[in-house]
């Protein structure tokens, strides 16, 4: 896992800016809650996602999140990793630790990123 908490690969984290910009809301789900749907507020510079969320309990209780952006066209991007809660429950930050994207043109899934292998 990166122990600096930033992603270091520039092209990853500017694909992701794009999908996330685009598609602007995504799927987000813990292990151990349901999947909601939540607005993109922001990829920062890091590649860490921020959204804003007024009851962020669930990731209180468990950490270990999956955000899915897709469209019907074709585009899909499934990020994995840790989330941390600011501002009084209501700032949720993510830090991606895998992330697949639906590459259309060669019509598979490619990871941008894979802590399990780094």
């Amino acid at each position: 896992m990166d122990t600096h908490g930033y992603l270091h690969q520039r092209a990853t984290v500017e694909k992701i800016k794009a999908v996330a910009i685009t598609i602007n809301t995504c799927r987000f789900s813990t292990h151990t809650s349901g999947n909601t749907s939540l607005k993109t507020l922001n990829v920062d510079d890091n590649g860490m996602l921020w959204f804003f969320n007024l009851s962020a309990q669930a990731v209180n209780q468990d950490d270990m999140v999956k955000i899915v952006y897709y469209n019907q066209k074709d585009t899909y991007m499934s990020i994995s990793g840790h989330a941390d809660v600011f501002d009084g429950n209501q700032l949720i930050r993510v830090h991606p630790e895998n992330v697949l994207y639906w590459d259309s043109n060669s019509r598979r899934m490619i990871p941008l990123l894979n802590d399990d292998i780094a």
